[in-house]
């Protein structure tokens, strides 16, 4: 419906249908959905995209106003959202360059907010281990191996995992400058010659804050996951749509739907991982050996039914990654 609306060139229902598609069936959206936790991604999203639609259609204060309060409920459902603003401009800018001094201008109150809820969150957010606090000038490597790790997920979706274990100090064990460097380069270079760079942009902007330039609590067991790329897909999914659009022959626009089909079975196939309490550890263990996570969730299903022989071994597994952690410690106490 945003995108329907912000450009007027664009309006026929199957160019809509191809970008909704993508948004709601690609299997990093899964994780989302399908966690309990991940409500607060949707609710924030939800707020953050009427945001747009409004301050897009504004013709008052009183729309600005609105579009503002929403903002503000997206930014409060989850701080990563703080980003919206500087989306919004780059949006304005793309759309009409004479007047984003006047967008700057309406966009000035989402910009105090979101100075001020990032300095709450981050005064909040102390229990990430010093060990996973790098040097600033550290932080852009991650982040650059972060951006890379999404665009590859983006169009190869498999081996997902809710937790990849990729620290800040563990990724400079394992990251692939290169590969990453010409991912990065590769969709830069087919957004610019579509003209859609700044959709690109708009994915960058929505996941700057959980990058890792700044340090945030979840980094204590990995820079990535799924949950993040929610709201930073809606700039991918413009972009499929505006791609879509240049295909000259309806013949060559079915592997587009194909593709769509391939990646809603791959979805379905991945939401069968959120079954139950077994399931979910489990494929968490097999996709990341090293997550105390799933040892400790399973360690807690052994207790319950009775086998403290296999739960103690899963705490004392967890305890062995991370020795300081309480739930590992009360957990194999209880085994003894």
């Amino acid at each position: 419906r945003y995108w329907r609306d912000w450009s007027s060139d664009v309006c026929s229902s199957d160019l809509v249908a191809v970008g909704a598609l993508l948004f709601l069936v690609h299997p990093l959206q899964v994780e989302t959905v399908c966690w309990a936790t991940g409500l607060r991604d949707i609710l924030s999203a939800s707020f953050a995209l009427s945001a747009l639609l409004v301050h897009l259609k504004s013709k008052s204060r009183i729309y600005d106003l609105f579009a503002l309060t929403l903002f503000a409920f997206a930014a409060l459902s989850k701080p990563a959202a703080v980003m919206l603003p500087f989306a919004a401009l780059a949006l304005d800018f793309y759309q009409n360059r004479a007047a984003w001094k006047k967008s700057a201008a309406r966009l000035t109150p989402w910009l105090a907010l979101s100075i001020l809820i990032p300095l709450v969150t981050l005064n909040a957010q102390h229990n990430l281990g010093s060990e996973q606090v790098l040097a600033w000038y550290l932080r852009p490597i991650v982040a650059l191996d972060a951006l890379g790790f999404y665009l590859q997920k983006l169009f190869w979706p498999f081996s997902l995992a809710v937790d990849y274990g990729r620290t800040p100090v563990s990724i400079f064990e394992h990251i692939n400058y290169p590969g990453t460097i010409l991912t990065f380069l590769s969709v830069a270079a087919v957004s610019y010659f579509s003209r859609n760079i700044v959709f690109l942009l708009v994915t960058c902007i929505l996941l700057l804050p959980v990058l890792g330039l700044l340090p945030f609590a979840f980094q204590y067991v990995s820079t990535v996951a799924d949950h993040y790329m929610y709201l930073p897909v809606i700039g991918v999914a413009i972009i499929l749509a505006s791609m879509y659009k240049r295909i000259p022959k309806p013949i060559l626009k079915y592997p587009v739907w194909i593709a769509l089909a391939g990646l809603a079975a791959v979805s379905q196939g991945r939401a069968t991982v959120w079954q139950n309490n077994e399931s979910f550890y489990t494929d968490m263990l097999q996709k990341n050996p090293n997550s105390f996570s799933a040892n400790i969730g399973l360690g807690d299903i052994e207790a319950s039914k009775g086998r403290f022989d296999a739960a103690s071994n899963y705490y004392q597994r967890a305890l062995e990654i991370s020795p300081i952690n309480g739930l590992a410690q009360v957990g194999l106490v209880k085994t003894l």
